[in-house]
């Protein structure tokens, strides 16, 4: 998921560096601390093998589609809530709900993996690098699947920002751009839902001053446009928007040469 943001434009490249450390790290020490905890020959029992993620009966081609198909829904699940102001609060619950179902259903076809990084902490102390590869490479292609077909159909400018939970009063660290569409507002779905506009809109009502971590950088440039880096399409700047223009595209991948 980390990747597929990043091809986005919404994660510097530093920070999904560290993100993918981060995660592949945490994932080896979580699986040590659980040893600590429980005792190798609890988590090296064949029933558990460390929780190791292997193909099933079906065989590695079955494991492959199922990582993919798991991956892209979750992504395409993450992106359709975390970008809808009436959604976004809601979109760890979304996320939550699926692994619960993945976990029930898909498991017994390749272990339901989702992440790279889950997959390598438990081979690594299982030292089971059984068809290794496929959980590399299916969540990351069915992940960024997910996110050309959400801009496909939704545009490059839908893509608000990569944090989960945005409906909250804290600093967004990210290439953001959700402060941007709540200040001009309710959105269509949140005027037809009842919901309260986002949390950038509720400090303004307030009368407090706006956090600047989601449009503008320390130096006082827009984020909004210079988070575009890879070519999925075209978005309208945002002068021309506060304009009421919509006309002056901005092709993705021009402000990066």
């Amino acid at each position: 998921m980390t990747l597929t943001f990043y091809r986005l434009g919404k994660v510097a490249p530093w920070d999904a560096v560290f993100y993918v450390l981060a995660q592949f790290c945490g994932a080896i020490a979580g699986v040590g601390v659980s040893a600590l905890l429980l005792g190798r020959p609890v988590l090296s029992n064949p029933s558990v093998r460390y929780v190791a993620t292997a193909p099933g009966d079906w065989g590695v081609s079955a494991a492959f589609l199922a990582e993919l198909a798991i991956s892209f829904g979750m992504m395409l699940t993450v992106l359709t809530f975390s970008n809808r102001l009436a959604l976004n609060r809601y979109t760890g619950l979304a996320a939550g709900a699926l692994v619960m179902l993945y976990s029930t259903v898909e498991a017994p076809l390749s272990g339901m993996s989702m992440n790279a990084a889950r997959t390598f902490g438990s081979a690594l102390a299982a030292n089971d690098w059984t068809a290794i590869w496929l959980y590399f490479a299916a969540p990351l292609a069915g992940m960024l699947a997910a996110a050309e077909v959400y801009v496909r159909f939704r545009g490059i400018s839908a893509v608000l920002c990569c944090k989960l939970h945005h409906d909250n009063d804290r600093r967004c660290i990210f290439n953001c751009r959700y402060s941007e569409t709540s200040a001009a507002g309710p959105s269509q779905n949140t005027r037809a839902s009842g919901a309260k506009p986002g949390p950038e809109g509720r400090v303004r009502e307030r009368g407090w001053k706006p956090t600047t971590a989601c449009s503008e950088q320390p130096g006082g440039a827009e984020t909004a446009n210079s988070a575009s880096s890879v070519g999925l399409g075209t978005h309208t700047s945002a002068a021309a928007r506060a304009a009421g223009h919509g006309a002056s595209l901005v092709p993705y991948g021009d402000s990066h040469g």
